[in-house]
């Protein structure tokens, strides 16, 4: 009888073993899936905000360029209307 509980004992514990053994690895598996997540995220987020600074950069240059053309015309018509009064006092 003693010995018919201690292998019906170990057949538990061995069930208790294997399950557990099974619960540790689907907590690693999903460890390590939710970190591949957040690893996929952040990367996303990283790319996203590249792009956006990217736009801002593209943005600011042609704003840039286009009042430079803008200034540029204004300081040439202020030159030739300084000119034209200057020899026109002559």
């Amino acid at each position: 009888m003693l010995m018919n509980q201690l292998l019906t004992f170990a057949s538990c514990r061995d069930y208790i073993d294997e399950c557990a053994e099974k619960l540790k690895q689907v907590q690693r598996s999903l460890r390590a899936h939710q970190y591949a997540e957040i690893k996929r995220e952040r990367d996303e987020a990283q790319f996203w905000s590249a792009v956006c600074v990217y736009a801002q950069y593209r943005r600011l240059s042609s704003w840039l360029i286009s009042s430079s053309k803008v200034i540029m015309a204004f300081t040439n018509n202020i030159c030739i209307a300084l000119l034209f009064c200057r020899f026109r006092r002559t």
